[in-house]
């Protein structure tokens, strides 16, 4: 079986040879990533992927046959899109086909021939040819083989890709893996004198449009108010913010003809604050949210948040920021509060930057563990979400 396999990757390899006028011998070459034989994906860097997702819970155990395509979760069998080959010896899955047994997303930028995929709190981003894989923008981890493009598609190594991703996996004989969850919790909370402080892992951070309902009755189990927002003569409630949740962009309206403050958490994982005046204009980005910048200084004057629409006073505040050393945003929600107040919480709380969502009447919170922060039941247009 695995001779037959790596004959047809041999003659795949031939085929694209051929297809580009060069010849094949070039495609079966000793290579720096430690073993004999590797397919040259040059001719196939433009592919693209879109978005992939899954109803399966992540946790589940699958087995996967290796000689084909069967997938068993919790007993029940399934088809993978694709079939799972070994290249030399390494079990190799498609990257679309992670979709049939866990919830991630898959985005590939063909100008950097280089991929991502996003599970939960983990980004990993590998470039075609390439074994060595980025998690989170922080780590490397050294897969057993690269990303290739084998009949127009990405595959990864199956054990090294679930390793970057926190599950483990578990060769039974020749039959089956199985892949086991070994996720860790997606938020920690505290209560900080009489704020609410929520640590949030950049990647499980969303966007949740909520058009014409409180914040209470969005159906998340855990969730904020967002951006800024206002009310139609009939009622009904639209963005005046920056709002892109999983690379969707929902809202991109400056709020005051200004460029607006604004929270960006690209695919890799990373996060930056600042200033944006056209979101489109940034790269990669997979969240968005933008309010008013309030560390390192409060910038409503410079934001058009003064005269008529001035929002420094005391009131009820949501906010967020960003701590470097721990990887984690940090989104609070403080009663009676002050702009430049919430700016000296974030930095006492490691943040080198932040910013003021929507507050007052707006400002919300609730969480799985019983922690509700009630706003005044306004209708409103989004929330921000997380597993």
């Amino acid at each position: 079986m695995l001779n037959k396999l790596r004959n047809k990757l041999a003659a795949a390899a031939a085929v694209i040879a051929a297809a580009v006028g060069v010849c094949p011998g070039v495609y079966a070459v000793e290579s720096e990533y430690d073993y004999d034989f590797q397919i040259d994906v040059s001719a196939f860097s433009n592919a693209e992927l879109g978005t992939v997702t899954s109803d399966t819970p992540s946790g589940t155990t699958a087995n996967i046959t290796e000689n084909g395509s069967k997938l068993y979760i919790n007993g029940f069998q399934k088809q993978l899109d694709l079939p799972m080959v070994y290249l030399d010896g390494t079990l190799m899955i498609a990257l679309t086909t992670l979709r049939n047994f866990m919830e991630c997303r898959v985005y590939y930028d063909p100008a950097q021939y280089t991929a991502y995929v996003i599970k939960g709190k983990y980004s990993v981003r590998v470039a075609l040819g390439s074994n060595l894989a980025v998690v989170n923008n922080t780590y490397t981890d050294n897969w057993d083989a690269p990303l290739i493009n084998y009949n127009g598609a990405l595959y990864a190594p199956l054990s090294s890709l679930m390793s970057s991703l926190w599950y483990g996996v578990d060769y039974e004989g020749y039959d089956s893996v199985n892949i086991v969850s070994h996720a860790k919790e997606n938020y920690v909370y505290s209560y900080i004198g009489n704020t609410h402080v929520v640590y949030i892992d950049p990647l499980n951070i969303k966007v949740g449009e909520i058009i014409n309902r409180s914040a209470e009755s969005s159906g998340k189990p855990n969730y904020s108010n967002s951006t800024f927002f206002g009310w139609e003569s009939d009622g009904d409630t639209y963005s005046v913010g920056i709002l892109v949740s999983d690379g969707r962009v929902i809202s991109d309206v400056i709020t005051h003809g200004s460029p607006v403050t604004t929270l960006i958490v690209h695919y890799d994982g990373s996060v930056e604050i600042k200033r944006v005046a056209n979101i489109y204009d940034e790269k990669n980005v997979m969240f968005a949210v933008s309010g008013c910048g309030v560390l390192p200084q409060v910038t409503a004057a410079e934001e058009g948040f003064s005269g008529t629409f001035d929002i420094d006073r005391y009131t009820n505040r949501t906010y967020i920021g960003y701590n470097y050393d721990m990887n984690k945003i940090v989104l609070c929600v403080s009663p009676s509060t002050t702009l430049a107040r919430a700016g000296q919480v974030l930095s006492g709380l490691g943040c080198a930057s932040g910013l003021a969502l929507d507050g007052g009447g707006s400002a919300a919170l609730g969480l799985d563990n019983g922690v509700h922060f009630s706003s005044d039941g306004r209708k409103q247009y989004a929330v921000l979400y997380w597993q």
